[in-house]
């Protein structure tokens, strides 16, 4: 199976709950942003929406900095803009409708765009699909160098209450709970 013949695959969605705690489980902080597959492969980088869309070129910085992140990778992550360290989704929806070049380039300097990175779905020539997910997040920090512009999402194991708490303390939208033994 060649990247280059892969269409994006579509992003898992999540469902709302309960703040819970379990060792099985790890909790991510909901970024506020735009939910993207990025495909990187050859030199190149696209990113996806969720209706499988191409919107590479609202965001010309995040390709350059995705070609130094990865080789030959599928990633799962949310485009964000960030604002004293929060996402700002008044500042990402003004990147986000955007069709004309300079009006494109000028925002993709005074509002730079982030990709955070919570899942990698294809690496080393074969898909990770059907992998645990503690082991997708292994192979996550092999493959990917963090950059300016391309990180890691942080997780936190098993005490999903005490983190839910602390994430609205902080004015966190949420929490997103994964399952460690679920495949994609």
């Amino acid at each position: 199976m060649s990247l280059n013949s892969l269409s994006p695959p579509k992003p898992m969605l999540a469902v709302s709950g309960q703040p819970f705690d379990s060792p099985d489980w790890i909790f991510e902080p909901k970024i506020d942003g735009t939910r993207s597959i990025a495909l990187i492969s050859s030199g190149t980088a696209h990113l996806y929406n969720r209706r499988g869309l191409d919107i590479t070129y609202r965001y010309p910085e995040l390709e350059q900095a995705l070609v130094g992140s990865c080789r030959g990778c599928i990633l799962d992550g949310e485009i964000a803009v960030f604002a004293d360290g929060k996402p700002s989704f008044h500042s990402l929806a003004q990147r986000d409708h955007q069709s004309e070049k300079m009006r494109i380039d000028y925002l993709s300097q005074a509002l730079p765009a982030s990709y955070v990175v919570f899942d990698v779905l294809y690496a080393g020539g074969k898909s990770l699909l059907d992998l645990p997910l503690l082991e997708r997040k292994q192979i996550l920090s092999q493959q990917l160098q963090e950059s300016e512009g391309v990180s890691i999402i942080d997780s936190f194991p098993a005490r999903g209450r005490d983190y839910f708490s602390a994430a609205l303390k902080m004015g966190i939208e949420g929490v997103m709970a994964k399952r460690l033994a679920s495949p994609y």
